[in-house]
């Protein structure tokens, strides 16, 4: 009863922002949307997620979208940026895949007449801000969060798969792993969703609730077709190592990252390998960590492909428009009606 009163609690939500904004969507004119990064602590997945959603709503409202970079993304033990240079280098390569001559559009920020900067983006500011260019200056919004908003207009996530990344940047996977491709991504680190005073859903997940899905997919590819790549943010056994004393600031309050140290609990390849048929863990990888910016590509290229709790592999289902996605139950940001659920 309580679900069912939830869903149509959220459907009414839908219904009213969705209708709002296309009532106020021919007034648009003189205002453009962009993604603001600059006192985000947040990781590549959530940044991008942030930025891409910013530019769906965008091309919903037929506002415009100013392309800006991210400023900067905080490192993981695993990920072996554990210099400064590293992380600036890191930092370059992603800006590089996210920027395009098609949706920059040659705009710059100095084109504006005005400038306005939105932390959490509400529907009540948002058509403040559309009315205000209207009838004055051309506007230029930065924001930094659009859920509030974007996550109850359905067509939003729909729209960003239309986001131009050139094709030649997506080509990661190897040529001679012959076969269909699945990737399952399995998130550890950072805990879970809260409404600011319970915990509502934890992000790491029964490694169990894994199992059927990945079972249904080799059924369907006839098993020895199929090849498997395992994308996580674990160790194979416990980690605990000193954070980058430039980035203490960004992980102060999190339980995994006290006294200065990353804590993260590992997990063993048998634990992974357990979850699959007995004859295809020959054809199996397990990758620890390494550049997330790969782990995304290798994701948006996936042909099946199993997200988790996680802005990353979200986002790379948004963004993969060739493949099949099954997305997990209890997750907060909103499902794409094709999506399997498990």
């Amino acid at each position: 009863m309580k679900l069912y009163f939830w869903e149509v609690k959220r459907l009414s939500k839908v219904c009213l922002i969705t209708a709002l904004l296309v009532l106020f969507r021919p007034f648009t004119k003189n205002l453009t949307l962009s993604y603001y990064s600059k006192f985000s602590k947040d990781g590549l997945g959530a940044q991008a997620q942030r930025m891409l959603t910013v530019y769906g709503l965008a091309k919903f409202m037929h506002s415009g979208y100013f392309h800006s970079s991210i400023s900067f993304i905080p490192s993981h033990p695993l990920d072996g940026y554990n210099t400064v240079g590293l992380r600036r280098q890191y930092l370059l390569e992603v800006n590089d895949f996210f920027s395009s001559r098609q949706v920059s559009c040659g705009i710059k920020a100095q084109d504006f007449n005005r400038e306005v900067f939105v932390d959490r983006l509400s529907l009540r500011v948002l058509i403040r801000e559309i009315m205000k260019s209207f009838v004055s200056d051309s506007t230029l919004m930065f924001i930094d969060e659009p859920f509030s908003v974007a996550d109850y207009c359905c067509p939003v996530k729909y729209l960003i798969s239309t986001f131009p990344i050139e094709e030649t940047r997506l080509k990661v996977f190897d040529s001679r792993k012959s076969g269909t491709h699945l990737v399952i991504h399995y998130r550890v680190t950072n805990g879970s969703f809260s409404d600011g005073k319970h915990v509502l859903v934890a992000r790491q997940q029964e490694l169990s609730r894994f199992k059927k899905v990945i079972e249904r997919i080799a059924s369907e590819c006839n098993n020895r077709h199929l090849f498997i790549t395992f994308l996580t943010d674990a160790p194979p056994k416990n980690f605990n190592v000193p954070i980058p004393s430039d980035e203490l600031h960004v992980w102060q309050g999190i339980s995994s990252h006290k006294d200065g140290r990353f804590r993260i609990s590992g997990i063993p390849d048998n634990d992974f390998l357990d979850l699959l048929p007995s004859n295809l863990r020959h054809r199996c990888e397990i990758i620890r960590g390494g550049s997330p910016l790969l782990a995304l590509k290798i994701m948006i290229s996936a042909q099946y492909l199993i997200i988790s709790r996680s802005s990353l592999s979200y986002t790379a289902a948004l963004l993969n428009t060739g493949g099949r996605v099954f997305y997990p139950f209890g997750f907060w940001h909103p499902k794409k009606s094709s999506w399997g659920k498990y």
